[in-house]
């Protein structure tokens, strides 16, 4: 992508992307796409993009901030979409999936 493309508020760097960048979110929207869930970033972050919402799970390894080392669940049923984060050391031995 070229810097150009970008406004000068958030311009192309490791943690912001530029409107082409944005475009590349519209079909799954337009798709029904409710969530996009990714990982390794080295802390947990998220956001939304209209009503679809992107979750970044920690990598298990080392943490940039202050995240907690864990792993994250998730429930995918026919009408939402549930995640939970759990440290290392919280995880519980069952997850119910009703």
């Amino acid at each position: 992508m070229e810097q150009g493309a970008c406004s000068a508020l958030f311009s192309n760097s490791y943690d912001h992307f530029c409107s082409s960048m944005r475009n590349f979110f519209s079909r799954p929207l337009r798709e029904g796409v409710r969530a996009i869930f990714c990982g390794h970033y080295h802390c947990n972050a998220g956001g939304f993009y209209k009503d679809m919402e992107l979750v970044v799970t920690s990598a298990i390894g080392a943490q940039l901030g202050c995240d907690i080392l864990g792993l994250r669940v998730v429930k995918v049923r026919e009408d939402n979409i549930e995640h939970q984060y759990y440290a290392l050391d919280e995880i519980p031995e069952t997850v119910c999936l009703h």
